[in-house]
C-alpha cells in the first residue's frame, strides 16, 4: 500500500502556484494599461496645448524580425525663435497603410493639435483616448484575476494510487 498523502498536497500547491501566476498577469496588465493611461492624462494636464506642423515625414522597414513598416514624421511647434522641432514615430504597420498616413494624415504641411512639455519644448504628446486603454487594462486585469480565483477555488481531486491494492 503507498501513501497517497502527498498527491493532494502537490496538487493544491501547484493550483495555487497556477492561481499567482492568473494574479501576476492581472497585475502586469493593470500596471501597463491602465495605470499607464492615468498617469499620460496626468501629464496632459500639466502640458500646454499647441499646434505642431509637419514639417517632414519618411518611412522606413523595421527589419530583422520585425516585419511592420514605420512613419517618423519631423513636427515643428511655436513661431520664429521659439520654434522647436520634435521628431515623433506616428505610426506603424502594413506599408500601403504607413503610405497613405504619410501622404493624407502626416503629409508635410498639415497641421495637428498636441501638447508640449514646458520643461522640454521639443518633447510632445499627441491627445489619445486615455479612457479606452484604461478600460482595456482594468477588463484584461479582472479577466486574469478571476482566473487566478477560479483555479484557486476549484475543488482538487485526489490523485488515484497509481499501485493496484494487493492483499
Amino acid at each position: 500500500m503507498s501513501d497517497t498523502t502527498d498527491a493532494p498536497a502537490r496538487s493544491s500547491s501547484s493550483g495555487r502556484a497556477y492561481s499567482l501566476i492568473w494574479f501576476l498577469l492581472a497585475f502586469v496588465v493593470y500596471r501597463g494599461c491602465a495605470v499607464g493611461a492615468l498617469e499620460r492624462e496626468e501629464l496632459r494636464e500639466s502640458w500646454r496645448p499647441a499646434e505642431a506642423v509637419v514639417v517632414e515625414n519618411r518611412v522606413g522597414y523595421g527589419g530583422l524580425g520585425d516585419d511592420r513598416y514605420y512613419l517618423h514624421a519631423v513636427f515643428s511647434v511655436g513661431e520664429g525663435a521659439e520654434a522647436r522641432t520634435s521628431e515623433e514615430q506616428v505610426a506603424s504597420g502594413p506599408l500601403r497603410s504607413v503610405e497613405r498616413r504619410a501622404a493624407e494624415e502626416f503629409a508635410p504641411g498639415t497641421r495637428h493639435a498636441v501638447f508640449v512639455d514646458p520643461a522640454n519644448p521639443g518633447r510632445l504628446m499627441f491627445p489619445e483616448d486615455a479612457g479606452r486603454q484604461y478600460w482595456v487594462g482594468v477588463a484584461g486585469a479582472a479577466l486574469f484575476a478571476a482566473l487566478g480565483l477560479s483555479v484557486l477555488l476549484s475543488p482538487r481531486r485526489p490523485a488515484a494510487d497509481p499501485s493496484p491494492d494487493r492483499s
